[in-house]
Order: C-alpha cells, then sequence, then structure tokens
C-alpha cells in the first residue's frame, strides 16, 4: 500500500495535483479493499474554518478522500470506461465527534478507508452502477463511516441525458465568468475565513440563495456542465452552520444526501432548512436533500 505520494490525478477525474489526496486502493484479498489518502494540516480550502476542529479534519475532505477512492476503484478495478460519466446518486457520512484528535498535533495525518466487497450493479458484463461503503480510521482507530451510490453512463449516453430538457447548448464551468458575490453572507456566519469560500447570499432566516464560484479550483477542479454535489453539500453544511447556536464553532458531524436532479449552473438555486435537513431547489424542483448534523 502506497501511502508517502498520491494518485495520477487523472485517474480519479482531477486536474491539479494539489486537490488530489488518495494514495493508493488494493484489494484485501477477500474481496474487498482498502485505500489510503493523506490528510493534510494546512489547506487554502480544508483548512480554511473558524472551529478548530475543522481546521484539524474537515468532514469534506473526509468525504473528497472516499470519493476519490471510489473513482479509482470503479476504473482500475471493475472496468467503467475512461470517458464514462459518473453520476453521483447519494452521498452519506458519520464522523465521531472527536476524529479530529485522532490526527498528530501538526503535520500530515493518513486516513485508512476499508471497503467491504462492493456489489456491482451490471448491465450484461458492464458495470454501471456500484454502492461502495468506507469503514474510516486514523492511526488504527475507527473514526466513522461513509458510503455513496454512483452510476455510470457512456459519454453519448450521458450527453444525451443532460441536453434532453436543455432549450440552449449545455454549458461548462469553463464556460463562464467567475461567480457573482453580490450579497453573500460573512465568511464567520458560515464558519469560514476566507470570502472565497462562502457558498450563501441573501441569507434570511432558513433561507438562502447558492452562489456557484466556478473559478474555486476546489470545488470545481475541473470542466463541469452541472452544479457538482460535493458544492450542494457543503453549501448544506454552511446553512445548518449559519442557523447553530455558534456559528464560529459549528462541526458537522454527520451527514446524509440525496441527489433528484441534474442542476444546471446558469439557473439560479434557493436553499431552505427544515429542522436538520436542507432543500435545494431550481426552478420549483428539488434538485438535492441533505440532511446536517452541525453544532
Amino acid at each position: 500500500m502506497r501511502t508517502d505520494t498520491t494518485v495520477e490525478p487523472s485517474s480519479i477525474h482531477r486536474r491539479h495535483t494539489e486537490t488530489v489526496f488518495l494514495t493508493d486502493v488494493q484489494p484485501d484479498g477477500d474481496g474487498g479493499f482498502v485505500a489510503a489518502a493523506i490528510l493534510p494540516d494546512d489547506h487554502a480550502y480544508y483548512a480554511a474554518h473558524t472551529a478548530p476542529a475543522n481546521r484539524r479534519l474537515d468532514p469534506m475532505l473526509v468525504l473528497e478522500a472516499c470519493r476519490q477512492a471510489h473513482n479509482y476503484l470503479a476504473h482500475t478495478y471493475f472496468g467503467v470506461e475512461a470517458g464514462a460519466a459518473f453520476i453521483l446518486n447519494s452521498f452519506a457520512l458519520r464522523l465521531a465527534p472527536d476524529a479530529h484528535t485522532q490526527l498528530p498535533a501538526t503535520g500530515t495525518g493518513l486516513l485508512t478507508m476499508t471497503l467491504p466487497p462492493p456489489e456491482p450493479q451490471l448491465l450484461g458484463r458492464r458495470t454501471r452502477g456500484l454502492t461502495p461503503s468506507f469503514h474510516l480510521s486514523i492511526a488504527g482507530t475507527p473514526i466513522g463511516e461513509s458510503s455513496m451510490t454512483v452510476g455510470y453512463v457512456s459519454a453519448p449516453a450521458y450527453r444525451a441525458l443532460r441536453t434532453r430538457h436543455r432549450t440552449g447548448p449545455l454549458i461548462t464551468s469553463d464556460d463562464l465568468p467567475p461567480g457573482d458575490r453580490t450579497g453573500a453572507v460573512a465568511p464567520a456566519r458560515v464558519g469560514r475565513i476566507r470570502a472565497a469560500d462562502v457558498l450563501l447570499a441573501d441569507l434570511a432566516g432558513d433561507r438562502a440563495r447558492l452562489l456557484v464560484p466556478v473559478e474555486h479550483t476546489g470545488l470545481f477542479d475541473h470542466p463541469l456542465d452541472h452544479i457538482p454535489g460535493t458544492l450542494f453539500i457543503e453549501a448544506a453544511r454552511q446553512l445548518a452552520t449559519a442557523l447553530s447556536a455558534e456559528p464560529r464553532a459549528a462541526t458537522m458531524t454527520s451527514m446524509s444526501a440525496t441527489f433528484h436532479a441534474f442542476a444546471e449552473l446558469d439557473a439560479p438555486v434557493e436553499l431552505t432548512a427544515t429542522g436538520q435537513v436542507v432543500t435545494a431547489t431550481q426552478g420549483g424542483i428539488p434538485v438535492a436533500t441533505i440532511a446536517v448534523s452541525a453544532g
């Protein structure tokens, strides 16, 4: 198991090396797999929080490590073709409240992800879906678990799927100018340090407008033709944080997201919190539902 260098960015659908954390994925000999990811002690995006626990171990970084492990697994061990589109249907995470304390006081840590044998959904002999689960640990100590449901479609099928209901041409994040930040909330209100990381605007009670910063490398590492699921999860966390008793200290310990439809880059999205559940709506249609425990 390699733990000192990260994988090639293209093997996990990334473009920039600073957004790659996965070091390896290997079979465990019993049908399952073991993966590892570097947890940096400082990162421009994942460490830019007001809460000390989030600065040391951002749950969104753990999610990203699991996503990268899945992408590598799908291509390397389940034969998903390089040009296939990956469609994220659901994502869940549970972390122990003291997970961050398992990391060394300073320096880089290592996340170990143990995967029970995945059961692929097949179309003929082709893998067309996986639902991997991850048992998470740091230095041998369990810190939580994660799971996701992902489907795969060929490039032609994906393009047909994406253009079916659009009245104009399909655009990507690279086609758009930097996102408009009019009405953005103050970073500390959502537990952030940098204004560039804020995803909420026009916050009013339990509602906010979603900001889509296509220039943000941490959220748009490569061209995308839709708003990514991880952006919705981060936005839901920010809304839950803004509504918490102490936003500057709030941490996310669990999350469960379901994605109902593609969210277009060129249409507004509204976020509404009902208790711990955040619903993202575009054009009156729910596109994502995320339950967040933050406090």
